[in-house]
């Protein structure tokens, strides 16, 4: 109905705009004080523009979100999901390798299991890049430890499985983790970035191509992601 899109909207404009807020002012106030000269050291110079240069990093990586959730209705999935088979190990292998500085920073390594006989699937791959890189952003975000990831055949299906070991999701907030603009009490407390568009993302994405994608977690166990994708005929 007209209240159900008006109220989707609204609530659309506001995430965005209390997502965006933050980095924002972070941006505004350095370079206000270092354009009026309230910086006069050059060891705190280069702090604010540490600080510049890494909010408008965190700007950057929510608009393409933002984006990508905006246009993800429009796609053309018949089209592009009918080109051929894509190959998940070498999207995961790319996902990964985004991912590299952010491990090196925290130290962390991921176990990548992907057998050379893994069939293709149906998908887009660029779509599919952002998936996985979206499940291992969201461990290095949330998770501690070394980050899993496995794929296998399942039936006609294909499965991938990303998992972390960090201190889990709550039991009353598992059933909302794929909600726009959802973010659990650990990370609002500890203001650990991001839109909460990107498991939304993952999950409208998986099924627009035909697949589906699930959660478990238990509390100071870890979270695991399990996405299934139709494998590719010809």
């Amino acid at each position: 109905s007209a209240r159900l899109l008006a109220e989707s909207q609204f609530r659309f404009t506001a995430g965005v705009s209390h997502e965006l807020r933050t980095p924002l002012t972070v941006i505004q106030g350095a370079v206000h004080n270092l354009l009026t000269g309230v910086v006069k050291q050059e060891a705190q110079r280069e702090s604010y523009l540490r600080a510049i240069a890494k909010h408008a990093a965190q700007l950057g990586e929510m608009v393409d979100q933002i984006l990508s959730y905006a246009g993800l209705r429009n796609q053309d999935w018949g089209a592009e999901t009918g080109r051929g088979p894509v190959s998940l190990a070498v999207i995961l292998a790319d996902a990964v390798e985004s991912a590299a500085l952010e491990l090196e920073e925290q130290g962390r390594s991921v176990d990548l299991n992907v057998p050379a006989t893994l069939p293709g699937v149906r998908g887009d791959a660029i779509s599919l890049r952002r998936v996985f890189w979206n499940l291992i952003g969201n461990a290095l975000r949330h998770g501690e430890g070394e980050v899993s990831i496995s794929a296998a055949g399942a039936g006609s299906m294909v499965e991938v499985r990303v998992a972390d070991a960090g201190p889990g999701i709550p039991r009353a907030e598992i059933d909302q983790v794929f909600h726009p603009f959802f973010r659990g009490e650990t990370a609002r407390q500890g203001h650990t970035r991001g839109t909460g568009l990107g498991l939304s993302l993952v999950k409208e994405t998986v099924e627009a191509m035909g697949g589906t994608v699930s959660v478990e977690s238990s509390r100071k166990e870890g979270t695991a992601f399990t996405v299934r994708l139709p494998q590719y005929t010809a």
